[in-house]
């Protein structure tokens, strides 16, 4: 596997807070995930510290409980995602009835078993968890984006076995959404202590382009962090340095490309964000710390789990 001398620049102005409570939320999330998973799953859970995650992004006031229930659907996030998505063969014929079966029980359909009885179990609990700890429109809000999300994973499946290589702006469409920003966004919003953010607020259009903003971000940095590792999956596996390096760039150039992307993307959420400031409603200052949170939070777990980013000869915080 040939090395990268380091990552690129991929600066995030944003601050770096977290939650006191990260290793009692972490120790939950394996806790949790051992009533559902196998200890081979299991394991790789544990590397991928999804408690952590939920610490980084979250707000760091945010009470325990809301905290555990985030971390139930990131434990169970990471686990769908790698069964029955990344480390599906594109030709797979299982992949699309897990997933709609997975959009039945979201839909309060008994779903097919076709994800698994422990899968959509482990679901089924992460539903209720939510259902508990958010309100009516909040919990309705993180549905339908978790629809999205799922839906998001068969574009994934359909562009892998497509063998045209994809342009950039094809496959930042869909990496947008199979990123899973946006169901780990609403419920962030929930964890702040401040002014909630309603269903109007959330779908403003100003509000919905920084949200938009921030999953490309998350998207592109993790397609960096992980482009060595994803060498290894099933298919024609994209990210976005990959798609650049089939077109014609080299590593190295792939490399800056996407941490160029990252980089202008981020200007430009700070752009769109301080044209917002003098107006600003305490819910859109909810929302926009959400997003924020979001981006350097992820940012930081990334480097606290750099033994998932495998071909890195350098990687440094």
């Amino acid at each position: 596997m040939t090395l990268s001398l380091s990552l690129p620049d991929m600066r995030l102005p944003f601050d770096s807070v977290c939650h006191q409570q990260i290793d009692a939320v972490e120790a939950y999330g394996v806790q949790w995930a051992a009533r559902f998973m196998p200890e081979p799953v299991l394991d790789s859970l544990r590397k991928a510290r999804a408690g952590r995650i939920i610490a980084h992004t979250s707000s760091p006031d945010a009470p325990l409980e809301l905290l555990q229930v985030c971390t139930r659907m990131a434990s169970w996030g990471f686990w769908f995602d790698d069964a029955l998505s990344d480390n599906v063969d594109p030709a797979s014929p299982h992949q699309l009835p897990a997933i709609l079966s997975v959009i039945d029980l979201l839909d309060g359909r008994p779903g097919t078993g076709a994800a698994g009885e422990n899968v959509e179990a482990g679901f089924r609990d992460v539903m209720e968890g939510m259902n508990t700890v958010l309100a009516a429109d909040v919990y309705a809000r993180w549905a339908c984006e978790m629809r999205l999300w799922l839906c998001s994973l068969a574009l994934q499946n359909q562009q892998r076995a497509t063998p045209a290589i994809p342009t950039p702006a094809a496959y930042k469409t869909m990496r947008l959404y199979s990123v899973c920003s946006l169901p780990s966004i609403v419920p962030i919003d929930a964890t702040w202590p401040t002014a909630p953010v309603d269903w109007d607020t959330y779908w403003q259009p100003q509000m919905t382009a920084l949200r938009l903003i921030a999953a490309d971000v998350v998207a592109w940095q993790n397609d960096i962090f992980s482009f060595f590792a994803e060498q290894s999956l099933p298919g024609r596996f994209w990210n976005l340095p990959g798609v650049y390096q089939a077109l014609g760039a080299t590593q190295g150039e792939a490399m800056e490309q996407a941490a160029h992307d990252v980089r202008n993307a981020v200007a430009q959420f700070q752009e769109r964000e301080a044209a917002l400031t003098p107006t600003l409603t305490p819910a859109q200052a909810t929302h926009i710390a959400s997003c924020k949170q979001w981006m350097r939070g992820v940012h930081d777990w990334s480097y606290e789990v750099a033994e998932r980013y495998v071909g890195w000869s350098e990687l440094g915080s």
